[in-house]
């Protein structure tokens, strides 16, 4: 499976993820607002495998991602999405 083996690589390398307790909080606001997010990942078991280091980094990214929607600008987000994707430039005007 040479898929597996590079995501696994690719992984190793990514050090754009937020801390741990940012990631958790991420992972709450992320549960709390988007309506099938226990269908689609039942909460204990995402976050146990996030604290194991288990998830792949595209994957929280995408679940970061949605989870940055629904922060007020007034709460940091841009300093947070700059934190999340600081490899990426973003400019805003």
């Amino acid at each position: 499976m040479p898929h597996a083996r590079l995501d696994r690589e690719v992984d190793k390398i990514d050090a754009t993820l937020p801390p741990t307790a940012l990631g958790l909080s991420l992972l709450e606001i992320y549960y709390a607002r988007i309506c099938n997010a226990p269908v689609l990942f039942p909460k204990p078991l995402l976050f146990q495998e996030y604290l194991a280091g288990a998830i792949p980094g595209y994957l929280l990214k995408g679940l970061f991602a949605n989870a940055t929607l629904y922060i007020p600008l007034n709460f940091g987000r841009r300093f947070l999405l700059a934190h999340l994707y600081a490899d990426f430039s973003i400019s805003r005007k």
